[in-house]
């Protein structure tokens, strides 16, 4: 889950055990209620913290590519390793030429 940062001067946040002041920069903690945190989104008060974030799941499975990988695994699996698709628009274009490039 990623973390917020307050977006502007001063916005007071509900918690369990009452409210809270956050200032610019600010984390916002775990400890406010869903409820405020969705109405802080929702006003543009924070923002979602991409360095802070969860690590995501990886974009494709491990191992070699093969065909029965979705088209932006390839695509993500190509990018990653540097690997030119050329205009491969398929999967079996993208598998072959992830294999060709790696020979």
């Amino acid at each position: 889950m990623a973390a917020h940062t307050v977006t502007v001067a001063l916005v007071v946040a509900h918690t369990k055990n009452g409210v809270i002041h956050l200032y610019k920069g600010d984390v916002v903690p775990a400890s406010i209620t869903p409820e405020s945190l969705a109405n802080l989104k929702e006003l543009g008060f924070v923002s979602a913290d991409e360095e802070q974030a969860a690590t995501p799941e990886p974009e494709y499975p491990e191992g070699e590519p093969v065909e029965t990988w979705k088209g932006d695994q390839l695509k993500a699996y190509a990018r990653d390793h540097k690997i030119d698709l050329g205009g491969a628009t398929n999967k079996a274009d993208m598998v072959s030429a992830i294999a060709a490039a790696k020979a």
